[in-house]
């Protein structure tokens, strides 16, 4: 039983986001399954990954466990361990090169980032765009998507801009 999320901000609550996701995945599982029978009952193994293209982690792969989430020290019984793979362009290459189109999304993500340092918001996204086509970079897909993909990266990006300021914000009065 896989489970596959993309975070663009690291969250320490992956690992707890897990755990009632699969509680409702195994629920549903084995909704006709009589528990008391007198065998164990045999589960799909769970596995969890988290590619991750922010910008506060810069390790190629980390892990995040439920147990980091307990409010003491002691051994509780149950954990959970996300596997969180850095997507970032330049990072895990041996899986980048392995698939094109992931590869191909890290670097317009890189190109919009490299753009917003010398430009609005609007005119980074369009550019990382253009280029991208140039570059035959997730082409195919850019040509048919343009103006829905220049669309949700914005709004992407701004999401983050907001969640960045009042973060700073917070801090800020916190002080």
């Amino acid at each position: 039983l896989s489970l596959y999320e993309h975070q663009s901000t690291y969250n320490p609550n992956m690992p707890l986001r897990g755990f009632l996701y699969f509680a409702d995945l195994y629920k549903k599982y084995i909704r006709d399954v009589d528990l008391s029978v007198g065998r164990q009952i045999k589960i799909p193994t769970p596995h969890y990954v988290v590619l991750y293209n922010g910008k506060e982690r810069k390790e190629q792969e980390f892990i995040q466990k439920l147990s980091d989430a307990f409010e003491d020290d002691s051994e509780g019984c149950i954990e959970l361990v996300v596997k969180t793979i850095n997507i970032n362009y330049g990072y895990n290459e041996e899986l980048m090169s392995k698939c094109k189109t992931l590869a191909d999304y890290a670097y317009f993500v890189a190109e919009i980032r490299k753009n917003l340092e010398c430009m609005s918001l609007q005119a980074a996204v369009e550019q990382a765009v253009d280029i991208c086509i140039e570059r035959d970079v997730l082409r195919e897909f850019l040509l048919e998507q343009k103006s829905e993909v220049i669309a949700m990266s914005i709004y992407e990006y701004n999401e983050e801009y907001v969640r960045k300021v009042l973060f700073e914000d917070g801090m800020e009065k916190g002080m």
